[in-house]
């Protein structure tokens, strides 16, 4: 993991003297601090708004969308904290991120690997098993054998 960190910083290096070079140093620092104010924008928007996006679709009853709809915020949130952090490759994958088809080819994948793994431990936890025949509650009884309706006091037969 930290040669993965390593490597991030000296192509984050890289892709600074590049732009530096091509610009200019101070319109290059300039280009790299102006992000990090959207991107504490962006997360203080997208929290408000993915509270209100799934009071909504709690409302509506489209519990089914609602794991999606949390993945896509997840992402917008990513993307705010991906802007905040000074760097060039992070803010082109911020601002690919921020874009919603981009976005969905992104999030398709890792929602269905999360459904995946989802059904498979529901599968194997009791409590969302069907009951086995041999585990139906039986009609209660009294302790002669005869069922008693509850509401009429009567013998049921």
């Amino acid at each position: 993991m930290r040669v993965f960190f390593l490597l991030w910083f000296v192509l984050e290096l890289f892709a600074f003297f590049c732009v530096a070079e091509w610009i200019g140093f101070g319109w290059a620092i300039l280009l790299l601090l102006l992000p990090m104010v959207f991107g504490g924008a962006i997360m203080r928007w997208q929290g408000m708004h993915l509270i209100r996006k799934m009071q909504r679709m709690q409302q509506a009853g489209q519990l089914a969308h609602l794991g999606m709809g949390v993945l896509d915020g997840i992402a917008m949130a990513f993307a705010g904290i991906l802007l905040i952090i000074p760097g060039f490759i992070t803010t082109v994958i911020a601002l690919l991120l921020l874009i919603p088809p981009f976005r969905m080819i992104l999030m398709k994948p890792l929602w269905n690997k999360a459904l995946r793994k989802f059904s498979a431990k529901a599968a194997n936890t009791p409590h969302f098993t069907q009951p086995s025949h041999a585990e139906t509650p039986k009609t209660p009884k009294t302790p002669s054998g005869r069922i008693i309706d509850h509401e009429s006091g009567k013998e049921v037969k």
